[in-house]
């Protein structure tokens, strides 16, 4: 995440604002890699809407988020009889970036796969266990934008718009 100027720029500007998010990064809270998984419970259970928010890495999550759902979203607290669905209604949705190309993102282009497709392992997952997965945010071919242009497109009011992240939101 440190590495990507998309993401660096989303955190600066969503830190300007921190009585309407709260931001938390798991590579900080979780430098060694050991989630606390009551821990990351609670936060899910705290918020109505969750963003993930992440570079795709090698056409996936970054290794510690790809860790976090198999630990945190278990049998019993994420899925199982009906009151055991703590995500039930909350709102999840995807903010990713890609360095490749939009059209390249295709059947017909170089990864021969849409970003739908890519995502769609996320959405099952949060599908499954009965939130309210929101159509995801994708942000391709920042690679040739150059970092000034990066900042210049992902100003703060599409992002208020697009990834409400508050207590008890309901937008």
């Amino acid at each position: 995440m440190a590495n990507s100027i998309v993401h660096r720029r989303w955190l600066f500007e969503l830190a300007k604002v921190p009585e309407k998010y709260v931001i938390h990064e798991l590579h900080r809270a979780y430098p060694d890699g050991k989630i606390d998984v009551i821990r990351e419970q609670a936060v899910l259970e705290s918020f109505d809407t969750i963003i993930f928010q992440y570079p795709i890495f090698w056409f996936n999550y970054p290794p510690l988020l790809k860790q976090w759902p198999d630990e945190v979203l278990v049998q019993g607290w994420a899925f199982g009889t009906d009151n055991e669905y703590k995500l039930k209604g909350k709102k999840i949705k995807v903010a990713v970036s890609a360095g490749i190309v939009r059209d390249q993102h295709q059947p017909d282009g170089e990864c021969q796969y849409t970003m739908d497709q890519f995502l769609a392992p996320f959405e099952f997952t949060y599908k499954y266990v009965k939130a309210d997965y929101r159509p995801h945010l994708v942000l391709c071919d920042w690679n040739s934008m150059g970092q000034l242009n990066v900042w210049k497109i992902v100003p703060l009011t599409i992002l208020i718009k697009l990834i409400p992240f508050r207590p008890g939101a309901n937008a």
